[in-house]
């Protein structure tokens, strides 16, 4: 029979002493990725309520009545022309009107340029109204920032329709709501 020695006993307990220590790690370190897992997914979902906050705010501040003032202001200045567009931005009246429904969409630009407002969202609720007011006055705006030396007027608005345009251009299974709301009520409904 062999004989256990104290150099045995020591080796075997230091290799019991690294095995434990090896076991420990893995679990520390499945703990961690654990860990971070659970974290990830508590910010997707803090991303995903920020999201539905910002949404939220979008629509109660498109159902405001000085917005809805602005914005069917908007909707008539595409017969305008470039000297009749000047002297509205004169008249404190008007002024006003202009300036609430292009820093609304101002803000909307920004928050969607830096991923805090999904374009989906924005083309969903306002797009075709923005899309439209845009296209009224786009050739105004690009005059007036070469004239003004405004280079930068209303220029996230700018983005806004750009980055709605690409996203219709990628999804054109959204105009089929459009080809169902015209089916359905004809031309009393725009479509965008």
């Amino acid at each position: 029979m062999a004989e256990i020695t104290y150099q045995m006993v020591l080796s075997t307990l230091q290799t019991a002493g690294i095995l434990v220590g090896i076991f420990y790690y893995v679990t520390i370190l499945r703990n961690a990725q654990k860990t971070r897992e659970l974290t990830l997914k508590a910010q997707e979902h803090a991303t995903e309520t920020r999201q539905a906050q910002l949404s939220m705010q979008l629509v109660n501040g498109w159902s405001q009545p000085h917005l809805v003032e602005a914005r069917a202001f908007y909707q008539n200045l595409g017969t305008t022309s470039y000297d009749e567009y000047v002297n509205l931005w004169k008249n404190p009246e008007t002024e006003m009107q202009m300036r609430l429904w292009g820093c609304y969409c101002e803000g909307i630009g920004v928050l969607v340029r830096e991923n805090y407002l999904d374009i989906k969202i924005v083309a969903g609720l306002v797009g075709g109204v923005v899309k439209n007011d845009w296209e009224n006055i786009k050739d105004h705006t690009y005059k007036m920032r070469k004239i003004s030396g405004m280079p930068r007027m209303w220029i996230e608005w700018e983005y806004l329709y750009h980055a709605m345009m690409k996203y219709a251009e990628e999804n054109p299974e959204r105009s089929i709501q459009d080809a169902i709301m015209k089916k359905s009520f004809g031309d009393a409904i725009p479509t965008n």
